[in-house]
């Protein structure tokens, strides 16, 4: 199978994925903020954010950075996740999925973006500034 070629960009900041918990309603400091991610479940509310945001009273993962698939593609493509989580992968690099309609998100450890980033042009993907 041969994975799609994709524009990507590393986005500012650094990200945290705070857990919270599934009683709690979406709290204000993550009402108004761009680049969120909410996930509800049955057993947990997940918020991905800017790690400024991040509450000291939460379960937390600090240091993150968003690697973004640049532009539209329809949700029948086939590979996309694939194509840059096969890569990280084979460097031992783990990464958090963050899919909206349009595109994906990937978070990957802030002090593997170097390695991340070296491991994704290898593999025939672009970035761009």
């Amino acid at each position: 199978m041969g994975y799609p070629k994709l524009k990507l960009c590393v986005l500012d900041g650094n990200y945290a994925i705070c857990r919270l918990s599934c009683k709690e309603r979406i709290p204000e400091w993550a009402a108004n903020e761009l680049l969120i991610s909410v996930t509800i479940s049955e057993k947990e509310l997940t918020i991905v954010c800017e790690q400024r945001l991040a509450p000291d009273d939460c379960e937390k993962s600090v240091d993150w950075k968003y690697i973004k698939i640049v532009g539209k593609f329809e949700l029948d493509v086939v590979g996309v996740i694939a194509s840059v989580s096969v890569p990280l992968a084979e460097k031992e690099i783990s990464i958090y999925v963050v899919s909206t309609f349009d595109t994906d998100y990937f978070l990957v450890p802030a002090k593997e973006i170097e390695k991340a980033t070296l491991a994704l042009k290898d593999f025939g993907h672009e970035f761009q500034d």
